[in-house]
This record gives structure tokens, sequence and C-alpha cells, in this order.
């Protein structure tokens, strides 16, 4: 035998394979060499020639874990090979009765001749489980998943971005939910944060922008299990959520809860959905003191999906528990562990910082500007040439928004026309681009003064030396 890790012998071939994988974490323990502990065959002498004497029975073989997982015929046998065919252990899998069986044999059925791209079966048993193992209902939702993976390119995502570098939500969205480790029992561990951005994010990204970024995140996140599961011969595809509230203050609570509109478009901006029991356990930690005392209050923050499978962690005990179950190494030592820093690496472009996300979320906050009733605010952006950018939206009601821009010569144009701008239910932020091939002053003003009433405004000027993009 080659080696053992976990308590589990295997052979050199497999052993090897992992040394040169190089899956380092602390949810594994250490490769080490381990020599064989058969004992040498024992044959007996026959005391005369002419009697034959059968050999003692050889000690059982200790086969390589890897190669006995990948031949060892699975409960589910009769269903046939999973999808992946590549003889990974699934113990979800395993544990499905005959009628289970049945169902996911029949959509697995149906979607081949759906003629849509082959999946692993626990694609299919994630649906059903979601559905209450209700097929019709499980391959309506099914079917909507892979109509909508086509229209967005879900399976070339990753190919298309393997730096990370996708969009402006995507680095924002990734301090709140971060692929920090593998525990010991081999599921990923996400460091979830709520209350570290203001409430009213929702309201200023755009929707086109922050569903890509959660698809991003989403297929990597599968990419990552899938890998483990290659390497460690099992799949664990459920992930363990550790979700930090030490951010949540009780003014985040009153603007989110206060504000359906925010909570309405924070709803509409995500793809959940299509990620259906992704979760094994959910683990709540320094949870303020208004919000521990009330798990209604933690609805406004946290899925319905996630907090049925979350835990309140308050106590020492408690927290001792949570250790035992995922392992003190595997997570952050802000939340209780011993771990100093991520054990997955992402690309370079969404590591987590040495010294926290505190600058990296200063630069990508909008301002937020009070504009008094009666009254117009005026901005003034000068661009030395290439162009400049837009974004902003209103928490509620409406405002009147101008665009011009003044030249070297002093001539004034109209970049974009008094336009009235509503923001009353789910509507997006206003953003846009102009060009200036010269030294250029731009104006940018919000006309309030027909209005009883201030208006928060949040802002987002940029000055660019690229010269790519249209010209309103």
């Amino acid at each position: 035998m080659g080696g053992q890790m976990s308590g589990h012998v295997f052979c050199f071939g497999c052993f090897d394979g992992l040394q040169r994988k190089k899956l380092t974490h602390p949810g594994f323990e250490k490769l080490e060499p381990r020599e064989s502990s058969r004992e040498p065959r024992e044959v007996r002498r026959p005391s005369k020639p002419h009697v034959p004497v059968a050999p003692a029975a050889e000690p059982p073989r200790r086969r390589c874990w890897c190669c006995r997982r990948a031949k060892r015929p699975s409960k589910s046998s009769s269903m046939g090979a999973y999808s992946c065919e590549d003889g990974v252990a699934c113990p979800t899998l395993d544990e499905l009765d005959a009628a289970q069986r049945g169902m996911l044999q029949e959509m697995r059925s149906r979607v081949q001749k759906l003629q849509w791209p082959k999946r692993h079966d626990l694609w299919f048993k994630r649906f059903l489980a979601h559905k209450k193992w209700n097929l019709e209902k499980a391959m309506a939702a099914y079917v909507d998943m892979e109509e909508w993976r086509r229209e967005v390119g879900a399976d070339h995502i990753l190919r298309e971005y393997p730096d990370g570098k996708l969009n402006s939500v995507l680095p924002v969205d990734i301090t709140g939910f971060y692929p920090y480790s593998v525990d010991k029992t081999g599921r990923l561990v996400i460091w979830m944060r709520t209350g570290h951005v203001p409430w009213w994010r929702s309201l200023f990204e755009r929707t086109d922008e922050a569903l890509r970024a959660q698809l991003w995140a989403g297929e990597w996140i599968y990419a990552q299990q899938a890998q483990l599961a290659k390497l460690t011969g099992i799949w664990h595809e459920r992930a363990v959520v550790l979700v930090d509230l030490s951010d949540l203050d009780f003014n985040y609570f009153q603007g989110l809860s206060s504000c359906s509109r925010a909570r309405r478009r924070g709803a509409q901006q995500t793809t959940a959905q299509y990620y259906p029991g992704v979760v094994d356990k959910a683990y709540l930690l320094h949870a303020p003191g208004f919000a521990s005392r009330a798990w209604s209050v933690l609805k406004y923050f946290l899925s319905e999906k996630l907090m049925d499978k979350a835990q309140m962690v308050s106590s020492e005990a408690e927290m001792q528990q949570m250790l035992g179950d995922l392992g003190a190494a595997n997570v952050p030592r802000s939340l209780g562990g011993t771990s100093d820093g991520p054990d997955l690496q992402l690309p370079v472009a969404l590591m987590m910082p040495r010294n926290g996300w505190g600058e990296m979320l200063e630069a990508w906050k909008p301002r937020e500007i009070s504009i008094p009733a009666r009254s117009t605010h005026h901005e003034i952006l000068v661009a030395p040439g290439g162009s400049v950018s837009w974004q902003w939206a209103l928490v509620g009601s409406s405002i009147t928004f101008q665009v011009q821009r003044q030249t070297g010569t002093g001539a004034t144009e109209s970049v974009l026309q008094p336009t009235e701008c509503h923001f009353h239910d789910l509507e997006e932020p206003i953003f846009g681009r102009a060009m200036a091939q010269t030294p250029t002053e731009f104006h940018f003003s919000w006309d309030n003064s027909a209005s009883h009433w201030s208006k928060k405004l949040l802002l987002r000027l940029e000055v660019s030396s690229s010269t790519m993009g249209n010209s309103p």
C-alpha cells in the first residue's frame, strides 16, 4: 500500500495521484507513507509427497479505499450508472428508497428525451427533494433551470471569465458569501456575512449584473465540489454555511424592514431557485441581541430555506459542538476557530485580502446624498478625454434628471434631456456613458424643486480613459 489519509488506505497509484493534486487543507490529514500490514502468505508443506495439502487461506486483502469505492456496487445500481459515469460514491443517492430511485430514474429518462445536457443524478435528486418528491413539479422546475442556463450561458461562464473579472458586483458578493475551506468530512465551508454592506444595496445594483455575479459564484462552487469528489472518491454536494451576523445593527434592520422596495428587489436578484439543496447546515454566529431573541427578525436577511437548516450558536457548548462538527482548523478565528486565512484558492481578483475587505468595500460604496425639498442637486465632472459613466437610484419617489456637457470652446450641448425618473416598485437604477474626445465638463442635475419631500440619492460617477461604449 502507498499511504493513508483520514484513516483510509490507498494504493501507490491513488496515493501518488492525490499527492500530485496537492490537495492541502485542514479538512484532511497529512498524507504519510505507510508500509503494508499484510502478513506473508503461509503455505503448509505436505507431510507426504503423494498427499497434496491446500495452502492456508490468505488473510483478507486491504484494497485501496479509492479503488474499493470506485468498484463497490451502489444500492442504486438498479437505475444504471450515474450520469457522470465516474464511479464516485454518492451517499445521498445510496440512501434513497426504492420509490425515490424509481422517480429519479423516470426523471432522468424524461430529461434524456428532451435532449438537455447530460447531468449527474445528484441534480435530479436535488430537484426532487426540493419539490418534496413530486415528480411533475420537480420536472417543471428542472426544465426552467435548464432553459435559464441555456439563456445565460451558465455552462460556459467559468471558461469565459476564469479570472473572476466579470463585473463590479461579483467582488462585493464574494465578501458576503466566501468559499472558505473544507470541513473534516469533505463539505465546503462558506463564510456568509450580513450587514457589512448598506441595506439599500439591492436598490443601487443592476439586476442583470447581480444575477451574472451569482451565476459565476454558483458555478465556481459546484466546480470545486466536483473536483473534491474526484480527489476523495465521494460526493459532498451540500455545503455548510457560517452566517456571521457581527456587522448586523439596528439601523440596517430598520432600513431594510421599512423599505419593501429594497426587499422585493433583493428577492429578484437571486439565482437560489436554480441551485436547490446545496446547503447541508447553517450556523448563526455573533447575532445581536435584537436578532438572537427573535428568529422572525432574521427573515429579513436570510432565505427561508437557509433558516430551515440554521442553528443559533450563542453558548460555549454550542460553539464546541460546531467546532467538533467542522474541525476548528476549518473555521475562521473570528468565528471561534483557529484558521487565520482561507484554504480554498479563488481567482486572485477575488481572494480575501490579508487586511480584510474594508478598502475594497469603501472603493465600491456609492455616495449617499440627501436632496432637500424644493431644491436641485448639481454635480460637475471634468473628463480630460475618454468617457464618463454614471449610475444612480433613489431609495424611493421620483426626480427629474439631466446631463449636459461643455467643451473647451464654451459650447454647451445636451447629453440627456430632462427626464422624470420614478422609483416606486422594481425600477432599475439609471446608468449611462458619454464620450469625451477632448477635455470636457459634464454637468449632472437632479431637480427636486417641485417636491415637498427630500430625496435620498445613491450615486456613482466615474471617469475612464477608455472610449469603449456607446454615447447616449
